[in-house]
C-alpha cells in the first residue's frame, strides 16, 4: 500500500517568509497549498485566495498533515487590526485544522496575552489558541533581517540615507538585540515541517547579541553619528505607530538559541557576516 503524500498548508504565503518557504517545500515530496488574501502566482500546488472566507481553505486545513501559519499584523494604529489580522486568523486555523496535524507559528519574544503593547498582546493571544493543538511549534523571534542582498525594514532603520546623515535610535541606546536571519527562520520551519523537533515554544534568535548603539556602524560599515530620540517623541517624528516604537525601544531579552538550534538541526548565521548593507546610492 502506498503512503499518502503529505499535505502542507501555508497561510500568509505571500509574505516574505512565505515566499521564501514555498520554494523549499516545493523540493520535498509533499502537496503544498498556499492560503492568501488576494490571488497570487506562487510556487504551490494550489493557491486559495480570500482564504478566511473560503470553504476550500477550511477543507485544506482539515486535510493537512502540517500547517505553517504566517498570518499576522505588525504595523497598525488600533487594536482591532491586530485582533483581526493576528488573533482571528489564528482562531480560524485552530478551529479548522486536524487535531493530529503539526501546527507551526512564528511569534515574537515576550509574547504575552495581557500585555499593553498591542502587537505583543496579539501574539500572546494567538499562542494561547495554538497551544490547544497538541503538536504545535511556536518560534519566537527577535528582529528579522535579510543581510546585504535583501535587507529588511529593521536593518534599513540603521542605514544612512546620505553621507554624514545621522541614524535615529529610540530611547535608551543600551538595549540589546539578537536579530535572526530570514534564511535561518526558513531552515527552522522547513526542518519542523519535515518532522524535526518537539512541540513547544522556542526563542529562535540569532547567535550574536548587539547593543543598539553598535548597529549603525555594523550595518553601514563605518562610524555613524547617532540621533537619540525620546520614545515619547518618536511617533510624531517618524510617523510610526506607538506600538512599533515601543517594540523598537524596549526589546525583550531572549534566551540563548543553543537549544532550538540543536532540536531543529540548525546552524545559525551571525548577521554581522551579512553586513554592511549596500548604500542606496551604490545599488
Amino acid at each position: 500500500m502506498s503512503t499518502p503524500t503529505p499535505a502542507v498548508v501555508v497561510t500568509g504565503a505571500n509574505s516574505p517568509t512565505g515566499r521564501g518557504l514555498l520554494p523549499r517545500l516545493a523540493k520535498q515530496d509533499m502537496r503544498v497549498t498556499a492560503l492568501v488574501r488576494t490571488a497570487q502566482d506562487l510556487p504551490a500546488d494550489e493557491v486559495i485566495d480570500d482564504w478566511t472566507r473560503s470553504r476550500r481553505a477550511v477543507d485544506a486545513l482539515a486535510n493537512a498533515s502540517v500547517v505553517v501559519h504566517l498570518c499576522g499584523v505588525f504595523v497598525a494604529t488600533e487594536w482591532d487590526s491586530y485582533e483581526a489580522g493576528t488573533v482571528a486568523t489564528t482562531r480560524r486555523v485552530v478551529e479548522s485544522v486536524n487535531p493530529a496535524a503539526r501546527l507551526l507559528y512564528v511569534s515574537y519574544v515576550g509574547a504575552d496575552p495581557a500585555h499593553d503593547n498591542w502587537y505583543i498582546k496579539a501574539k500572546g493571544q494567538a499562542e494561547d489558541l495554538l497551544r490547544t493543538v497538541p503538536d504545535s511549534v511556536i518560534f519566537r523571534i527577535h528582529a528579522l533581517v535579510g543581510g546585504r542582498e535583501a535587507p529588511f525594514p529593521f536593518e534599513l532603520l540603521f542605514r544612512q540615507t546620505a553621507a554624514d546623515a545621522p541614524v535615529r535610535v529610540f530611547g535608551d541606546d543600551t538595549h540589546r538585540w539578537r536579530p535572526i536571519l530570514l534564511s535561518d527562520v526558513l531552515d527552522a520551519l522547513t526542518n519542523a515541517v519535515l518532522g524535526q523537533g518537539k512541540a513547544g515554544t522556542y526563542d529562535l534568535v540569532g547567535p550574536s547579541e548587539f547593543a543598539v548603539a553598535d548597529m549603525p556602524e555594523l550595518i553601514n560599515g563605518h562610524r555613524v553619528p547617532i540621533e537619540r530620540t525620546p520614545v515619547r517623541q518618536a511617533a510624531s517624528v517618524t510617523g510610526l505607530p506607538q506600538t512599533v516604537v515601543d517594540l523598537l525601544a524596549h526589546p525583550y531579552p531572549p534566551s540563548a538559541p543553543d537549544a532550538v538550534a540543536a532540536d531543529f538541526g540548525l546552524s545559525l548565521t551571525r548577521p554581522e557576516t551579512t553586513w554592511p548593507l549596500v548604500h542606496p546610492s551604490h545599488a
